[in-house]
């Protein structure tokens, strides 16, 4: 192979083209990614290269990924980090990549990980949930959004991509916090990223697009209400999302239907003045038609956290008893539009 490699993996009973197939299947439903242009294929077929910024734990990374065959005739996956500036998180990628190979049935023979230099986080999370921070004093959801909001002002890139990277992990991994960072989302304007369209940082809109589809479902009342009623759903309802990324898109067309149901729910009005009756799609989403979105609630594409979001979620409802207001909302829907199809597993 001619593809200077920081990771490996060997594969058997399984052409470059077909493993190839299963590279593409893991960047658009196993992981949130977003390709760099179409693929490059060798005309005798043989070899594929594939550039992509690929998110893990809502930190960008540049990934290229090569399908080629080796001195020995083996079909090989390698994965190359250009920057090696995240190096932890390139290996969760490559085992995440080498996990879903096997549950498709490929057979992997050798893996291979080379000194890809210095482990290392390019941040320093704000994880208040360290065992320094577990005091009397620890500071409330408010605060915690406040806290970020000097970074998000700023005129470096980096603060501002590290600040939404904390705000979209608070809301995927603590369902409390949803009310405390919509009301950052409306106080911070951060429709102008989502008006900046497909001239905003990726780093910086699809972390944002991934919060908003999140607080859309309704885990808290509060943040759904916020979010429905202000400057920002008006944005996000006239957006042409077909010139967004269909990463970026698909987040933010879920967070709008979510937020419109809740606002015509909350508000009384008749739910066949928004929506079709053959369709759970909002009528303002008909430019949306020529999107391909395979599956509208993959919750595959989700990292690790999602599924602790998900448990914490229904820890809640079950706490509070009978109905929350979303699956109040949830049961109007699917009288209207039928039952929802089962998540993959």
């Amino acid at each position: 192979m001619s593809f200077s490699s920081d990771l490996a993996i060997a594969v058997s009973g399984s052409s470059p083209i077909e493993t190839s197939n299963y590279v593409r299947h893991f960047l658009d439903e196993v992981l949130p990614a977003h390709i760099s242009g179409p693929p490059s294929v060798t005309k005798e077929g043989q070899t594929c290269h594939v550039s992509a910024t690929v998110f893990m734990d809502y930190v960008p990374l540049g990934i290229d990924f090569c399908v080629d065959v080796d001195q020995e005739g083996r079909t090989v996956v390698a994965l190359k980090h250009p920057s090696q500036n995240d190096v932890i998180r390139f290996n969760r990628v490559f085992d995440r990549l080498v996990s879903f190979l096997q549950s498709s049935n490929l057979q992997v023979i050798t893996s291979h990980k080379s000194n890809t230099g210095p482990a290392r986080l390019i941040d320093d999370d704000f994880d208040f949930a360290d065992d320094d921070m577990l005091m009397d004093d620890e500071p409330s959801w408010d605060d915690r959004v406040n806290s970020v909001q000097a970074d998000l002002e700023s005129n470096n890139i980096t603060l501002r991509q590290e600040a939404v990277q904390d705000l979209a992990r608070w809301v995927a991994t603590e369902p409390k916090s949803h009310a405390a960072v919509a009301q950052g989302f409306v106080k911070f304007q951060f429709e102008s990223t989502l008006l900046a369209g497909k001239t905003a940082p990726l780093a910086e809109i699809y972390p944002i697009a991934s919060a908003l589809q999140k607080m859309s479902r309704g885990v808290s009342s509060e943040a759904t209400d916020v979010l429905s009623n202000s400057q920002l759903y008006a944005v996000l309802n006239n957006m042409k999302l077909t010139e967004l990324p269909p990463l970026v898109a698909r987040e933010l067309s879920q967070a709008l239907q979510g937020l419109s149901l809740w606002k015509a729910y909350s508000t009384g009005e008749k739910s066949t003045d928004k929506f079709g009756s053959n369709s759970t799609r909002c009528t303002d989403l008909d430019a949306l038609e020529e999107l391909t979105i395979e599956d509208e609630d993959d919750e595959n594409s989700m990292v690790e956290d999602e599924q602790k979001f998900s448990s914490m979620s229904r820890q809640s409802s079950q706490k509070s008893g009978g109905k929350s207001p979303w699956e109040k909302v949830n049961t109007i829907a699917d009288f209207l539009f039928g039952e929802p199809a089962a998540p993959e597993q």
